[in-house]
């Protein structure tokens, strides 16, 4: 077995992969596109050191591929993964995702993980599942239901302490899988970041804190207010769901905090 980078060779490999109907029904855009479009756009992801694709070969051929774009927040990124046409079910989404999840230069970029699957596509939800993803709520996207999955890139010893201002169903949510993925934890008094939702009113300015302010738009969760962040943010930022939002932000700031930028 062998993991390498993706390099100009793999556009047509991947393109045809992509347009393999087997793998275009758990593909949240169906659609058929045309070859010169990918190509730009294969060209672009190469070109762009932030974002990572992977090839595991098998005997010297290529059996399955992954790839790390980021997500809504720094040091977070999204996983898509497929084994080749008819290689499903033989444990290539599995193996791939564990040894590019190993590799140096992600662990050097992402201090979080986040992905979703179809909530019937079993095969998939296995493969995060096995390989330590927390279920992280659920989503709509167009008319795609999803299941989100999170996955922390190291064991955290320093959970950032925050306070949580909205309805008891959406806190106990939230407290749930901030303990399960040791992003955060709830505090009652001092705390660097707070979160508000939908009618819950924020303070403009508390000196000190980091403030985020979220709201349900037609089924979306909007961030549309962040104060005091170091990093300057595009709003609104759109998530899938309470709980992708407040992890990612988590592993945002204790990236800056690394960094010493929070």
């Amino acid at each position: 077995m062998k993991l390498r980078p993706w390099c100009p060779s793999d556009c047509r490999l991947i393109y045809d992969w992509r347009m393999d109907a087997s793998i275009r029904r758990w593909s949240f855009n169906q659609a058929e596109f045309a070859y010169s479009d990918h190509e730009q756009w294969f060209a672009r992801f190469l070109a762009d050191n932030k974002r990572l694709g992977y090839i595991l070969e098998d005997s010297q051929q290529a059996v399955a591929q992954i790839r790390f774009d980021p997500a809504e927040m720094p040091f977070c990124y999204r996983v898509s993964v497929a084994a080749a046409p008819g290689l499903s079910k033989k444990g290539y989404g599995s193996l791939i995702l564990q040894l590019a999840c190993a590799s140096e230069r992600l662990r050097g970029l992402a201090n979080l993980l986040v992905a979703e699957t179809m909530v019937d596509n079993f095969p998939s939800q296995k493969v995060f599942a096995r390989n330590g993803f927390f279920a992280a709520g659920k989503a709509c996207r167009g008319v795609h239901n999803l299941l989100c999955w999170a996955l922390p890139m190291a064991s955290d010893n320093d959970p950032v302490a925050v306070q949580l201002f909205a309805e008891k169903t959406i806190q106990d949510e939230l407290q749930k899988i901030l303990v399960l993925t040791g992003q955060g934890y709830l505090s009652d008094g001092s705390s660097r970041l707070k979160f508000f939702f939908d009618a819950a009113t924020c303070p403009l300015e508390s000196p000190g804190e980091v403030i985020f302010h979220f709201n349900t738009c037609a089924g979306q969760l909007l961030l549309d207010l962040a104060v005091g962040f170091s990093k300057k943010l595009t709003l609104p930022l759109v998530f899938d769901n309470p709980q992708m939002a407040v992890i990612q932000i988590c592993a945002a700031f204790k990236g800056l905090s690394g960094q010493g930028l929070c």
